[in-house]
């Protein structure tokens, strides 16, 4: 009899409920390139729900882009990375639903308390088919990263070295497709992306809110190289040093951070101006503090430096 009454007072100490909101309320609309509380705000509520892996830090950048699109594609609506109405009202709608806790029913001192069964089980049914064991890669071109097997809307393509250490997301999310176009060695670094250099690496399938795992299916190791340097030619052959002319060398292996210098000793830097995508053009323009005369031309990249006999002449 007092066993069932202890049990009794045991149950009407527990609370019946509990009621939580963490609501997210955005009164604009939102776009790549916004910073600000409201950014904070998205990002907050993307990382908290398992779609963005980064920090908040206020600007819209492309991993919060990334992020949106998959919340996006999860609620049904077009992926096109930007905050609208719908999607400011889906985040409402899912951040500000009020959660209530089941009533937790009296345990009796005979009851074995159940085993918890969250563990995540290994996701066997990903297999990453491209890049292969062995393959080499030239850094700045294209690859076709290709898996078997379905990945969900939390999973993400993650670049890590030979020794197990993350370089950076490939991508945030890699579509449905079981393939994925790469810039090969571009990753993205919270909220910028840039190129890793030459070295071993493989691809893992990650989960964007628990991070790396034992069980995460990766690819076989594959060889990054740097791109060959070269110069074809140079158009126009003469270059006013006023800042707002400009030549084009055609070549390959430039890449973003390529830097232009005049003369085999560097004492003048040209403004680089553009690099397109696949590293085979480059625009820029001369300052006026370079002296009148034929100057040769010495480009370098990331990776090497090229110093041929290629030469501008400045008027």
């Amino acid at each position: 009899m007092k066993k069932a009454s202890l049990i009794l007072l045991l149950a009407l100490a527990l609370p019946v409920s509990a009621a939580s909101s963490a609501c997210t309320r955005l009164s604009s609309d939102l776009s790549r390139g916004a910073s600000g509380i409201a950014v904070t705000t998205l990002q907050t509520f993307l990382r908290d729900s398992g779609y963005l892996f980064a920090s908040p830090n206020g600007h819209f950048g492309p991993a919060t882009f990334s992020a949106v699109q998959a919340f996006q594609k999860a609620r049904g609506i077009s992926m096109t990375g930007t905050v609208g109405p719908l999607t400011r009202k889906a985040i409402e709608s899912e951040s500000c639903t009020t959660v209530t806790n089941p009533v937790i029913p009296p345990v009796s001192a005979s009851t074995s308390p159940t085993q918890s069964s969250s563990s995540v089980s290994p996701r066997s049914n990903v297999i990453i088919t491209s890049p292969w064991e062995g393959t080499t890669l030239t850094i700045g071109s294209s690859h076709t990263i290709r898996w078997g097997g379905a990945m969900s809307v939390s999973d993400a393509l993650v670049l890590e070295d030979e020794g197990g250490a993350t370089r950076g997301y490939v991508a945030f999310f890699p579509g449905t497709s079981e393939e994925y176009r790469w810039d090969v060695g571009r990753v993205s670094v919270g909220d910028t992306t840039e190129f890793v250099g030459p070295g071993t690496y493989r691809i893992r399938v990650q989960d964007k809110s628990r991070g790396a795992q034992s069980q995460d299916p990766k690819s076989r190791l594959f060889t990054l190289v740097a791109p060959e340097l070269s110069i074809s030619s140079v158009t126009p052959s003469a270059l006013l040093p006023d800042s707002k002319s400009s030549a084009v060398i055609f070549g390959k292996g430039f890449t973003r951070g390529t830097r232009l210098y005049l003369g085999t000793s560097r004492e003048y830097q040209a403004n680089v101006l553009f690099v397109s995508p696949d590293g085979t053009i480059l625009v820029f323009s001369v300052p006026d503090s370079v002296p009148r005369g034929l100057h040769r031309l010495v480009i370098r990249t990331s990776y090497s430096t090229l110093d041929d006999t290629t030469s501008i002449r400045v008027h």
